[in-house]
């Protein structure tokens, strides 16, 4: 068996439920071979009315959509804080696209790959996303076969909370400088919730990501995703609280209405910065 001693818990935490929720054969190959892979997601749902596994369900169901939704809009998708990510080898939309995924334990992740026999098609590269989204990533990223010019969405899935607010404007700002970004999918931790707790539940979060070595560090208000999302030249907009999709997904809120908020934004014209 091997070890979670060392990993990311909150990397391994997502094929765990999606596994466990929706089913996906890859990520139930990917957790096969660990010994107790889901003791993180566990903690987590026992101390918040299954945050977790809502939250990861919810993300997917919305993520997926917009992909399947604007395939024709862009013809490569960069995936920031990429972890174990399965929709590049699961969705049908994304079958014929070029996909590249970076993160700051790629190593970790190609290990998981190497030895648990999972393929993928995703294409990954360091970045360490709180301080080195710059030209030399960049420069990486082209090793790999990205282009800079041909139209691009990016998905930033479960990870602006681990960065600092500067941190994610730099980074979402970068790249809009930098790539011909026709698509935007992002999701961001509540300030209403979090900053400061609303109440003990939300307190408990805090506290066992922090335990974890993986602390929550930037919450948004939906006005300051719509500001930011404008302000990158984004025309159409969709920002929507997590306990609607919710409500479609699982036919009640259990979780805060308003805990998180998924964005997905687009420019009008293709190419256009």
């Amino acid at each position: 068996m091997l070890s979670t001693k060392g990993l990311n818990l909150t990397m391994l935490s997502i094929p765990c439920v999606k596994s466990q929720q929706l089913h996906d054969p890859q990520s139930t190959k990917l957790i096969a071979k660990f010994e107790n892979p889901t003791q993180f997601q566990e903690d987590c749902d026992a101390g918040y009315d299954q945050f977790l596994s809502r939250n990861v369900v919810v993300r997917h169901r919305y993520f997926s959509h917009f992909l399947e939704q604007k395939q024709d809009l862009y013809e490569q998708l960069l995936i920031l804080g990429v972890g174990l990510d399965t929709k590049p080898d699961t969705l049908p939309c994304l079958k014929n696209k070029a996909v590249y995924g970076c993160d700051l334990a790629v190593a970790d992740i190609q290990n998981i790959y190497q030895a648990t026999g999972v393929h993928t098609q995703t294409k990954l590269v360091a970045c360490d996303l709180e301080n080195g989204m710059d030209q030399q990533f960049l420069t990486r990223l082209q090793a790999q076969g990205f282009s800079l010019t041909k139209p691009t969405l990016v998905l930033w899935e479960g990870g602006t909370f681990y960065l600092s607010p500067e941190a994610v404007v730099h980074d979402l700002s970068f790249l809009n400088q930098q790539l011909n970004l026709v698509g935007l999918l992002v999701d961001y931790m509540s300030s209403a919730v979090f900053n400061p707790p609303r109440h003990e539940k939300a307190r408990r979060q805090l506290d066992l990501v922090a335990k974890i070595g993986c602390p929550w560090k930037s919450f948004f208000t939906p006005v300051e995703i719509k500001q930011l999302d404008h302000k990158l030249g984004f025309t159409e907009i969709n920002v929507t609280a997590h306990g609607k999709i919710e409500q479609r997904v699982f036919g009640k809120v259990q979780l805060d209405e308003d805990i998180m908020y998924l964005s997905a934004a687009f420019k009008s014209v293709a190419g256009t910065k």
